[in-house]
């Protein structure tokens, strides 16, 4: 907001405390200019108001307002937002961050922002103000008024369980079933023909050029496509396809028609708003919450109500990305999901650690780096000592809740596990807004681009906890403890992003993807000696190297759920494999992969091959210099040290950095070393002397 008004803003009482509420007068027409008053009231006893969540748009103040008899400017989305708002008859009063904040003390935006959690459960109602906008959302879609009140009145008829809507969606369905039915009894016809054709080539040691494949491998063509498809499997476990096995009621499941899905997707998918970070904390602890679209209006407890009967909103599915079939429930409602989600845990009055929602609520925007922090604290049943604090640098503010997260919990699980990990170092494309923000400090602004490969409790590389409170050597500095575990050796893909200066990416890898654990079995090993029954080829384990190589491979782990392989699972997959690789291995030269053989999937085990299928788009296999085997993210690179730090689950990537005579490190990314994973770095006495093996301390920079 601009304003040249000095005496706009009467101080407010932070003792009592006082809020500010904006009285807006009544209009007969849209048109008419917005006009309104300020007023200083106790919190504890403030007249009945509303509050509005919106999208701020850029700051352009370009809008006039009147406000006590001055002129103020606002943005184009609020002055819109103000209009559709605007009662015929008397005045609506209203709680607005942008108004009743000044937003230029830097000591008042601290101390109101201590108070949203309260000014937001206070009030009547909070007014989530989709649209219209004065500027489109994205340069392909501008919201419409009408299309979003469709989606309110489809989703109340969707809670009604309108037969007459509902009906033709079952129809649809069935009909899509029986459609990829007819599809699948054409390919298998196709494929078995040629599978029996190949066999017998086979037989008589014939050469024939293989037709090309028909794409069975189901392998996205996109990150975000993947990513939601990783998450729908992780929702619903073992089952990757859609069978319409029905709710449980005289529901089945359902198909959306393209109109449908565009009113849903517009009203409950779409709208920027639901990505802004200061909007998560008002609708959470707002007692109401009312959905507005111009005249259109929806109570959320209806939203809240078809999400809240998971079998039945599971049962929708809409056409996305590429085809995909998908839950609408995840694919269109997952925003708004999330948020559900947190209004429940405040309801129930269930915990709510500041770890949990810093994470859950990772992928919103702001303008101020320190609101992702900020923003949110109010939803925090933990952590009070974290105050709000605008005199702090973003760093500074990111490196202080880093630390008092390793001191709440005694590990070091929010940096070597981390929600915000990523194979881009985001501090390069973040200079200017975070400054010098220390390596083991975590970098709110980043989403979490990488998918962890392990949950917390599958593995546990270094010791099980480490010092607190954490020994901090200036702003910084972190002191750890633990051993170098070995140095990364070369990286010999010719995909891997070798470091360039510019924090550049791994590709992500789908066509080939089933060469892979050929392709780096060549690069690393001698195949034919490692898969020889008789080899005497040992890795530092004791097993043989083929069977480490594999176990590395699929981080010795099996999905869904996630667990470490039993001994049982890893003799069955590799007495397996020995069976099947060299015959893959025959059927892939260096002049051209064998067509038929993108089809296979090397793991015979469905959740060992599940496991793999996560991994390989992202992460590479090489070995340490003394002999271990690894599996890496960029931005490591080879020279950088693997070490296992007390508390930390998963080792961590150290590159060292020289200061004059202090020698320092910083954290590059997590890695998976075979055979360490069960803290035999620090506990196994002869491994530690096999591999020269010493406890140290670290200075992390």
């Amino acid at each position: 907001m601009a304003t040249d008004a000095p005496d706009l803003y009467r101080s407010l009482d932070s003792s009592i405390p006082e809020i500010r509420l904006f009285a807006l007068d009544p209009a007969q027409t849209d048109e008419g200019a917005i006009v309104g008053h300020l007023q200083n009231v106790p919190l504890s006893s403030a007249p009945a108001y509303e509050a509005l969540s919106y999208k701020w748009g850029k700051p352009v103040y370009s809008e006039p307002i009147t406000i006590a008899g001055h002129t103020v400017l606002v943005t184009p989305n609020l002055a819109v937002a103000l209009r559709g708002l605007r009662l015929r008859d008397r005045q609506r009063v209203l709680w607005i961050d942008a108004l009743c904040i000044n937003q230029e003390s830097l000591h008042e935006r601290a101390q109101q922002v201590s108070l949203m959690k309260d000014i937001y459960s206070r009030c009547v109602c909070d007014l989530l103000w989709l649209g219209p906008l004065s500027e489109p959302e994205t340069q392909s879609w501008t919201p419409s008024e009408e299309i979003m009140g469709q989606g309110f009145e489809l989703m109340r008829r969707l809670v009604d369980r309108d037969m007459t809507v509902l009906n033709p969606m079952m129809k649809e369905w069935k009909d899509h079933e029986q459609m990829k039915e007819r599809w699948r009894a054409s390919y298998h016809s196709t494929n078995d023909d040629f599978d029996n054709q190949l066999a017998g080539g086979e037989a008589a040691g014939e050469e024939e050029e293989q037709p090309a494949s028909q794409g069975t491998h189901d392998v996205s063509q996109d990150k975000d496509k993947n990513a939601k498809r990783q998450a729908e499997e992780e929702r619903h476990g073992d089952e990757t396809e859609e069978t319409g096995t029905g709710t449980g009621s005289d529901i089945q499941d359902c198909m959306l028609s393209s109109d449908e899905q565009w009113a849903l997707d517009s009203a409950f998918g779409r709208p920027d708003v639901l990505k802004r970070l200061w909007v998560m904390q008002e609708l959470s602890v707002a007692p109401k919450v009312q959905l507005v679209a111009g005249r259109h209006t929806l109570d959320w407890d209806v939203v809240s109500e078809f999400l809240g009967d998971t079998p039945y909103a599971d049962a929708f599915h809409g056409t996305f990305s590429h085809g995909t079939v998908g839950q609408i429930s995840y694919w269109i409602f997952e925003k708004v999901q999330i948020i559900d989600h947190q209004r429940r845990i405040l309801r129930q009055e269930g915990e709510s650690k500041l770890l949990d929602v810093l994470a859950r609520f990772r992928r919103t925007d702001c303008l101020d780096p320190r609101d992702k922090i900020f923003g949110l604290l109010g939803l925090v049943t933990d952590h009070k000592d974290i105050k709000v604090d605008y005199e702090k640098s973003p760093a500074q503010v990111y490196a202080d809740v880093t630390a008092s997260l390793i001191n709440h919990s005694g590990n070091l699980d929010v940096i070597c596990q981390s929600p915000w990990s990523s194979s881009r170092d985001y501090r390069l494309q973040t200079e200017d807004a975070l400054g010098n923000l220390p390596s083991w400090a975590i970098n709110f602004l980043a989403d979490g681009e990488i998918e962890l490969f392990a949950q917390r409790s599958i593995f546990n590389a270094g010791r099980s906890s480490c010092e607190v409170p954490c020994r901090r050597v200036g702003e910084d500095i972190l002191v750890a403890k633990g051993v170098i575990v070995g140095r990364v050796g070369p990286i010999l893909q010719d995909d891997y992003p070798h470091d360039d200066g510019n924090g550049s990416a791994l590709r992500w890898r789908y066509d080939t993807s089933t060469h892979i654990p050929l392709d780096w079995m060549r690069l690393y090993l001698n195949e034919k000696r490692v898969l020889d029954k008789i080899s005497t080829d040992q890795y530092i384990t004791g097993e043989s190297s083929f069977t480490a190589f594999w176990r590395t491979l699929t981080v010795d782990c099996a999905v869904w759920p996630m667990t470490r392989l039993t001994s049982q699972q890893i003799r069955d997959q590799d007495m397996s494999l020995r069976e099947n690789w060299p015959r893959f291995l025959g059927g892939v030269t260096d002049e051209g992969p064998n067509k038929s053989n993108l089809d296979r999937e090397y793991f015979s085990a469905p959740e060992i091959q599940r496991m793999w299928n996560r991994l390989y788009t992202q992460w590479s296999f090489s070995t340490t210099t003394n002999g271990l085997f690894i599996l890496v993210i960029p931005p490591t690179r080879e020279g950088d040290f693997i070490a296992c730090l007390d508390g930390a689950k998963l080792p961590v990537v150290l590159r060292p950095v020289h200061d004059g005579s202090l020698q320092t490190f910083r954290i590059v990314a997590v890695a998976y070393v075979h055979g360490i994973m069960d803290m035999e770095a620090t506990q196994s006495s002869e491994l530690r002397a096999k591999l020269g093996l010493q406890d140290q301390e670290f200075w992390i920079v």
